[in-house]
């Protein structure tokens, strides 16, 4: 399939997310939420050759300031290793694939890392999303995601999550195109970056056994076969690398930065696992994911309008929607229990609807 199109999507994107984020352009001002942690690590790495955050962290669970003596796991950025070094609390995914830029520019390529991950998601979701509508009305979809909702908020900014969803989009496409070593590779860094996108392995199982064209013969099941099964495989290599990496840091193949998280309490180090913080009454969960502070409802007002090629995808490619809704679904029930709110955490799942986007443009 012609590449030039997503090619020149991806162009376009970049361009307009530098084209929001000139107005507030700052030395040093994008750093928000988890980004000064991710450039720490970035530095670490580029610096000195280590993971190790000692450099950075040492003093703020040793020292006695009055403000560290109690301190939460949200606000916590390191991890007790097996031997007690200090790790990255959080995934070293990106901070190991910016850090070629680091080393080219400094501080500043953080920022051009996070910029350039908005060309891969648009050219991502189109190439998923063309599988299902015309290149035209893909490329409108795509750019309605990216744009005409609250992750354009992120281009200013260090962001994980933006890469998380750079590499389930591309992700989406490679199921699509058969490409399942490809896919396989992206969602297992995707897993690695939160094991929560585990959510996603039904809704891509489903999207692999579907036609790769809205017209035209169905693939072959041979090839669709090898396909899924190159995906799981390159998929469970990826997981086995970071499990060697787990023991090697913690001591356990199922341990990350999240289980052994270096907190303060009463003034002395302790230890807290993410795997406690899912405790929130769903009914009360859902609510603030929905209509809190950082509600899916304002922020993906636009996915309303998937409605209409939703139900026209159920009758024409029942499997991409029901791999949409079921990803949907998944991310609102985990999330829903979770003790930290954000719309980012959503961001994989909702993307399973721009093929329904770009199938409402198509009516």
């Amino acid at each position: 399939m012609n590449a030039r199109p997503a090619l020149a999507i991806g162009f376009f994107a970049f361009v307009v997310a530098v084209a929001s984020v000139m107005p507030q352009l700052a030395p040093n001002t994008w750093m928000f939420r988890d980004g000064r942690f991710y450039a720490n690590v970035t530095t670490t790495l580029v610096e000195d050759q280590t993971l190790d955050q000692h450099r950075f962290a040492a003093s703020w669970y040793s020292g006695a300031y009055g403000w560290n003596r109690d301190l939460d796991p949200g606000w916590s950025n390191v991890a007790l290793g097996r031997n007690g070094q200090h790790w990255p609390k959080h995934p070293y995914v990106l901070p190991f694939l910016a850090s070629p830029l680091y080393f080219a520019f400094g501080l500043p390529a953080t920022l051009l890392f996070n910029l350039i991950m908005f060309g891969f998601i648009a050219a991502g979701l189109f190439r998923f999303a063309r599988a299902y509508a015309s290149e035209s009305n893909a490329a409108i979809a795509a750019c309605l995601f990216t744009f005409g909702t609250v992750v354009i908020q992120s281009a200013y900014d260090y962001s994980t999550d933006v890469l998380m969803l750079a590499l389930v989009a591309h992700a989406l496409a490679f199921v699509h195109a058969r490409r399942g070593a490809w896919a396989g590779i992206l969602i297992g860094l995707a897993v690695v970056i939160k094991p929560t996108a585990l959510m996603l392995l039904p809704s891509l199982v489903l999207l692999s056994f579907e036609r790769p064209q809205a017209k035209g013969p169905a693939q072959e099941a041979a090839v669709t076969k090898r396909s899924l099964l190159s995906s799981l495989g390159t998929g469970a290599l990826v997981l086995s690398l970071f499990a060697l990496a787990n023991t090697w840091m913690y001591g356990r193949p199922w341990w990350s930065g999240y289980n052994r998280t270096l907190v303060t309490a009463q003034g002395a180090p302790s230890l807290a696992s993410h795997t406690d913080a899912f405790s929130v009454p769903f009914e009360e969960g859902f609510r603030r994911v929905m209509l809190g502070d950082y509600g899916l409802l304002a922020a993906f007002a636009i996915l309303f309008a998937s409605l209409p090629g939703l139900l026209a995808l159920f009758r024409t490619r029942p499997r991409a929607a029901l791999a949409a809704v079921l990803g949907v679904t998944f991310s609102l029930l985990v999330f829903s229990l979770y003790v930290y709110e954000g719309h980012r955490f959503h961001w994989p799942a909702l993307a399973l609807l721009v093929p329904a986007l770009a199938s409402t443009l198509e009516l």
